[in-house]
């Protein structure tokens, strides 16, 4: 990787990329790293309307379009829905297809933290089924709301102390939370699986309880089927490790450099 490795990091539904990504920020930039926390265009009410899917996508890969002209290495980091878009907006800025036009600079790495890796022709929607917020499932609404206790599903690895759970809920969820487009759930599948032609880590939260470790298992399976090595991190935490486990979020983030 080129000496200025820079990070995009995605967060998930309803989240703002900001607040989510409070605490690892700070630590990568500290020890030399460009890092670009990227909002989602489906997080929040816009005066256009509600922002789709491809939305989600033209939004990121714009962010990394940037960089990568600037001829930089970059490290795509995605949190839940994140997956989704992250892994789309990658298509055309891999690092091994522009150093096939002599180019340099690109995508050297996808890292799913806690996330989804999506398939190809899959929305988010096909994916969760059953498992799909009911506000989501056939929603006259354009947004869906946020559910007010999902921070405690999503530190549920901070235990019993319930100080520091209300800690994280009052200085990161709810200044870092937003209606969710319910527009950004449906629309085109992806048809980039840029895992196939980019290094690929993943961070498995072994207590998460929104994306639970045997659905986490089964998308690791169905990756190494499909012949995508997939490097996987397993530690003992929720859906949000860049806030509840920051040490073991930043040692993952700097593997994917340095390997």
């Amino acid at each position: 990787m080129s000496d200025t490795t820079a990070f995009v990091l995605i967060p998930g539904a309803t989240a703002f990329a900001g607040p989510c990504f409070a605490r690892v920020t700070p630590r990568l930039r500290s020890l030399g790293y460009e890092v670009y926390p990227t909002d989602l265009a489906s997080v929040g009410e816009r005066p256009e309307g509600p922002a789709s899917f491809e939305d989600d996508v033209e939004q990121i890969s714009a962010q990394i379009r940037k960089l990568v002209e600037q001829e930089k290495d970059v490290v795509v980091a995605m949190s839940s829905y994140g997956g989704f878009p992250g892994t789309q907006a990658c298509k055309g800025l891999a690092a091994a297809d522009r150093a096939k036009e002599g180019k340099k600079g690109g995508v050297v790495a996808l890292a799913y933290l806690a996330s989804f890796i999506p398939p190809p022709g899959k929305t988010i929607r096909d994916v969760m089924g059953e498992s799909l917020p009911e506000a989501m499932k056939e929603s006259p609404n354009d947004y869906m709301e946020g559910h007010p206790e999902s921070w405690r599903y999503l530190f549920c690895d901070v235990g019993e102390d319930e100080g520091r759970s209300q800690e994280l809920r009052d200085r990161y969820f709810l200044p870092g939370t937003d209606k969710q487009s319910t527009k950004s759930f449906t629309g085109s599948a992806i048809d980039y699986p840029a895992y196939k032609f980019v290094d690929t880590y993943f961070l498995l939260g072994e207590l998460d309880m929104v994306i639970p470790p045997a659905t986490s298992h089964s998308m690791l399976e169905w990756a190494k089927n499909e012949g995508v090595e997939v490097k996987i991190t397993s530690i003992k935490a929720g859906h949000a490790p860049f806030l509840t486990k920051v040490d073991e979020t930043v040692e993952f983030l700097v593997k994917t450099v340095k390997e």
